[in-house]
């Protein structure tokens, strides 16, 4: 065998190994994305979006609703998202790249198809707000005591 065909037995055997990794990387990556954007209008009146994951074990679906009611500002495009790795799921509700200038007159978010939510933090123009600035009820999320009517972010984790 001449230094060539070496060469290219050795080329091949490593182009069938990583084929064999990547395949097998693909084959256990359990984390899924669905991705919904939305203008909020300024207008005081109630408006919705909603985002919807299937579960992997084709039981249901799970649900992120976000309900919201803003003035002030101009449209905003804004974004929610699902995310799963695991049992695990993360709703995310964000203006995606830049400060809101839009006053938040209420806010509520249903998680539906999750079993609990584990926690919640919401991000103002300023960064990370105080614990207090949401409440958990339920499978749903709602201004809590100290929150200030600012909104950049809003991240729910819930579970299995």
């Amino acid at each position: 065998m001449n230094r060539f065909q070496l060469n290219f037995r050795i080329a091949g055997t490593i182009c069938v190994v990583t084929l064999i990794f990547l395949a097998h990387v693909k084959a256990h990556a359990t984390m899924d994305l669905v991705e919904v954007d939305f203008d909020a209008k300024p207008n005081g009146q109630t408006a919705r979006a909603v985002v919807s994951m299937a579960k992997p074990d084709d039981s249901g679906e799970v649900t992120c609703t976000f309900e919201y009611a803003v003035v002030g500002g101009t449209n905003e495009q804004w974004l929610v998202t699902i995310s799963r790795f695991e049992n695990t799921y993360t709703c995310t509700v964000m203006r995606p790249e830049q400060a809101s200038y839009l006053y938040f007159i209420t806010f509520k978010l249903n998680f539906s198809g999750v079993t609990e939510i584990t926690s919640a933090e919401l991000t103002d123009n300023n960064g990370p707000t105080s614990t207090n600035a949401v409440s958990i009820q339920g499978l749903s999320v709602l201004p809590g005591e100290s929150f200030a009517n600012a909104l950049f972010r809003l991240v729910v984790v819930g579970v299995q």
